[in-house]
């Protein structure tokens, strides 16, 4: 097998800033197979095969002399092979703590057990990596979010700063080469975020400016224009929104960082349960000011675009900016500045989006997500204020919204069979 036909099977890692092997001269290639193979990448050839793991394969790091491959597994097992030819090597964890790794993606060993929340298993968390300066590891896990942890993390449940955003699994983080960005990908939600980071090395870091706009030149799929559909309508029916919803969300969505009773789903549209938020409670307010050894991510950018399922997914405000969602992101497009601004209280995918039209409420918009109890947030897209969080009418989530023409009622229509339309006086 050459080099070409590894992309239709497999996952790659580089061996990238080994200075043994400037360039890249090995590249190791891990499968569900249970098998690591090294390939020298000039002479497209194999040259190794690393055997010995007792299940798939999640996680890979090179050294950085390209000497030396770390692995874990789905067992939850750390092993170690000799590059090229791939013999298995006996490290205890006291002397891989002391190799000098050119990738520090893995997740299991003891120098990061504390990152694992209670009642886990060795899939729940998805990806991690040391920042470069050694001091921050950062994971991405399946209950989406985004979490910091000091490194090393040897005690368990550490302590960890946790950043919502995903609307599902965190898929794969990754540090910039200056730490002063993390990239986060999400699954389902299809969104890539960047987040800005101040360490303790660094500058504040000044908000990241992007050089261009967001753009696609080319759909996934033009199949449906082509079928000549009139409408969503007949796509819409085979849409099933319930395996979509994200079935455990980290973090409630009815509450804006507040604990609520749950409540009971009406039976009638005339009698909507209706929490009012007044003040804004920062999720990671209460953390921040006990762990000033790891400062704070800040979302800056989010790439993504939910429109392939929804209808009212892009609106222009008053004043010229783009309102969308991505994930359980709302956000604020500044087209001069070519910034972002995000609302984070969602929970699941925001598939509707309105704007109220009226002068006296000019500055608040209304989103519905997927799932239970289906809430809707009217918020301020000007203070990223929540102002109202509407639920307890659609079981399954909120496929369309829209305001009156005086602003003061709010439509909502649910995803259930029924499509029940709900009216709403969204202030009381």
């Amino acid at each position: 097998m050459n080099i070409s036909e590894l992309f239709k099977r497999s996952y790659l890692w580089y061996s990238l800033g080994s200075q043994a092997t400037p360039g890249g001269k090995y590249l190791a290639v891990a499968s569900h197979e249970n098998f690591v193979d090294i390939y020298n990448v000039f002479s497209q050839k194999r040259v190794g095969i690393c055997k010995g793991a007792s299940s798939y394969i999640t996680h890979i790091d090179w050294d950085i002399s390209g000497r030396l491959l770390r692995i874990n597994t789905g067992d939850s097992e750390v092993l170690y092979f000799e590059a090229p030819r791939g013999k298995q090597q006996m490290i205890s964890h006291k002397d891989a703590e002391e190799i000098q790794w050119a990738t520090n993606t893995g997740v299991l060993g003891p120098d990061r057990l504390g990152i694992w929340p209670p009642y886990t298993d060795v899939t729940d968390v998805n990806a991690a990596m040391v920042s470069h300066d050694g001091h921050v590891i950062a994971t991405g896990d399946d209950f989406g979010y985004v979490k910091l942890f000091q490194f090393p993390s040897k005690t368990k449940h550490a302590k960890c700063k946790q950043y919502s955003g995903h609307s599902a699994h965190v898929t794969n983080v990754r540090w910039s080469s200056s730490d002063h960005k993390l990239i986060s990908i999400g699954g389902a939600d299809t969104s890539v975020m960047v987040w800005s980071y101040s360490g303790q090395q660094h500058q504040v870091v000044k908000p990241y400016l992007m050089q261009g706009t967001v753009t696609s030149d080319d759909s996934e799929s033009d199949s449906e224009d082509e079928e000549g559909y009139d409408s969503d309508v007949e796509r819409e029916k085979t849409m099933d929104y319930v395996e979509k919803t994200y079935t455990n969300p980290a973090h409630d969505a009815l509450s804006n960082g507040i604990h609520q009773q749950p409540q009971q789903e009406a039976t009638t549209p005339s009698k909507p349960v209706v929490s009012r938020v007044t003040t804004e409670t920062p999720k990671v307010a209460q953390a921040e000011s006990k762990r000033g050894s790891i400062q704070a991510l800040e979302l800056h950018f989010v790439f993504g675009y939910r429109g392939s399922d929804s209808r009212q997914n892009l609106t222009y405000t008053p004043s010229g900016e783009l309102l969308y969602s991505a994930a359980g992101t709302g956000i604020v497009y500044n087209t001069t500045t070519r910034t972002q601004a995000f609302y984070l209280e969602h929970n699941d995918d925001i598939i509707a989006l309105s704007l109220n039209r009226h002068p006296k409420f000019s500055n608040i918009v209304a989103t519905g997500q997927i799932g239970s109890s289906g809430p809707v947030h009217v918020w301020n897209y000007v203070t990223k204020e929540t102002v109202s969080i509407l639920h307890g009418v659609h079981s399954e989530g909120v496929c369309s919204t829209d305001f009156s023409p005086n602003g003061k009622f709010l439509l909502t229509v649910g995803l259930g069979p029924d499509h029940l339309a709900s009216v709403w006086r969204w202030k009381e």
